[in-house]
C-alpha cells in the first residue's frame, strides 16, 4: 500500500492533531499517548481494525413482509439545514412538497 504523504507543512507553530492528542493524553496521565511519529498511531490503528471482528447482518430485513414495516420521516428531506432550506430549485421539487409529516405504511 503506497504511503500518504502529507501535502504540506502546518502554518506558523501548529502542531499536527495527533501531537496535540498525544500531548493532551499525556497531561491526563493517561496511558498508550507514547507515540512517537503518525506512523505508530497509523500501525496501531491498522492493527486494531484489523483484528476487530467482521461486521454481520443481524437481521433479514429483505425476507420481512413489507406490510409490517412503519415508515417515519418527520422533517422534509430539504428541510434539514438552513442551506437546503433556502435552496429555491430544492423547494420546487416534488419531494419537498411531499408533506412534512408521514407516519404509517
Amino acid at each position: 500500500m503506497a504511503e500518504l504523504q502529507r501535502c504540506r507543512t502546518a502554518a506558523g507553530t501548529a502542531r499536527p492533531a495527533w501531537k496535540v492528542l498525544r500531548v493532551l493524553g499525556n497531561l491526563l496521565q493517561l496511558p498508550d499517548f507514547d507515540y512517537q511519529s503518525s506512523e505508530q498511531v497509523r500501525d496501531e490503528l491498522r492493527a486494531a481494525v484489523e483484528a476487530a471482528p467482521p461486521l454481520q447482518h443481524a437481521g433479514d430485513f429483505a425476507g420481512q413482509d413489507p406490510a409490517g414495516v412503519e415508515i417515519l420521516i418527520d422533517v422534509p428531506m430539504y428541510q434539514v439545514d438552513a442551506l437546503l432550506r433556502r435552496s429555491p430549485a430544492l423547494q420546487a421539487t416534488n419531494t419537498a412538497l411531499a408533506g412534512a409529516v408521514e407516519y404509517g405504511s
